[in-house]
């Protein structure tokens, strides 16, 4: 698997739920590629072309794809609810969630806005696969802990997200 775990809003997706439900996603398109960049050019008068006189960040687009099947023993039923889950998280409408995901033991949130229609669709007698489209109007990466280091010494602080950080350093009188 390639997460360890990952949680849209309140649903697991990583594992087995309660209702003996398996849960796996097999791909977030656009996890890992470079954050967009939106660019304004102007046009000088030269032959040369447009020149990029500023670059933000753009949103990041981002489809999360898996399967929901019945565990051995599983009852029918929690199939069923399952699937109609997935059709649960798109309210509120356009409202604001996270997504959570760990790689390797490295935890990373990002804030997401349902892009889409969640598509779904039955791929046996007691499975299902899906896709989520998300909408990370930042497309940045967010590491769930902040790093420290005390300051009688000296050492390396590792940003665990996927964009540099400016420190935040407090004194205390002690």
């Amino acid at each position: 698997m390639l997460f360890d775990s990952v949680v849209y809003d309140t649903i697991n997706f990583g594992g087995t739920d309660d209702n003996g439900i398996v849960w796996c996603i097999s791909d977030i398109v656009g996890w890992w590629d470079t954050p967009p960049l939106n660019q304004d050019t102007i046009s000088p008068t030269s032959k040369d072309g447009s020149v990029v006189t500023a670059s933000t960040l753009a949103a990041r687009a981002l489809v999360m794809r898996g399967t929901g099947k019945a565990n051995l023993g599983a009852d029918p039923a929690a199939v069923f609810a399952a699937y109609d889950q997935l059709t649960g998280i798109s309210w509120p409408l356009l409202s604001t969630k996270t997504l959570t995901v760990t790689e390797q033991g490295t935890s990373r949130t990002t804030s997401v806005v349902l892009a889409g229609s969640v598509r779904k669709q039955w791929a046996g007698e007691l499975a299902f696969i899906f896709e989520i489209p998300l909408l990370a109007e930042d497309p940045r990466k967010y590491s769930l802990s902040a790093s420290s280091v005390p300051l009688t010494g000296s050492g390396t602080v590792t940003n665990l997200g996927n964009y540099p950080t400016s420190p935040v350093i407090t004194l205390t009188d002690g």
